[in-house]
């Protein structure tokens, strides 16, 4: 039998994340949700397709990548988590959430911060400024009543294709992955 490895790169606090911390955020697992990261462990795998075995490792998140989507398929969120380098060359985390199922939120995946609140939302498949070439931002507006496109210093729309950069990050969010259907 031969061994073979996969290295699967997420975050910790994704597999914790995903249980503990996303109820703030309401998504709350329930009997018969699948949460792919919660289920990823060092115990070696059979893969049917060839007969091997396959050993899962966890390591470390790189930056600027995202984690393994969950998904709690009773009221169709899907979340992941944002890993990022901040300009001081610090990793942070941010969780991506989709809520399908909500009429309000749906067909857009919203970047939440540490504190849970949201800052910034992408459009995704069902919306209307989806563009799988070209993604389409929108930031919260400053007084928190909902959502505008991100503006440069002479307050003109940034063009589509313009990803944002968290507050204290590096680098511009790079492209989103969509979730498993």
């Amino acid at each position: 039998m031969k061994l073979f490895s996969i290295e699967i790169t997420l975050s910790v606090s994704l597999v914790v994340g995903a249980v503990i911390a996303l109820p703030s955020l309401g998504f709350k697992p329930s009997e018969g949700s699948t949460a792919t990261a919660a289920q990823t462990s060092a115990v070696p795998v059979k893969n049917p397709a060839c007969g091997q075995v396959a050993v899962l490792a966890v390591v470390a998140p790189k930056p600027d990548t995202y984690g393994l989507w969950t998904t709690e398929c009773g009221h169709k969120i899907h979340a992941c988590e944002y890993t990022f380098s901040t300009t001081d060359g610090v990793r942070r985390t941010q969780t991506v959430v989709i809520w399908y199922a909500d009429k309000d939120r749906n067909g857009w995946a919203y970047f939440y911060n540490a504190d849970s609140k949201p800052w910034a939302r992408c459009a995704v498949p069902g919306n209307a400024k989806y563009d799988a070439k070209a993604m389409c931002w929108e930031c919260l507006k400053p007084d928190g009543t909902g959502y505008e496109p991100f503006k440069d210093q002479n307050g003109t729309p940034k063009p589509l294709g313009y990803c944002p950069t968290p507050k204290d990050g590096k680098s511009a969010i790079p492209l989103l992955p969509l979730p498993p259907k």
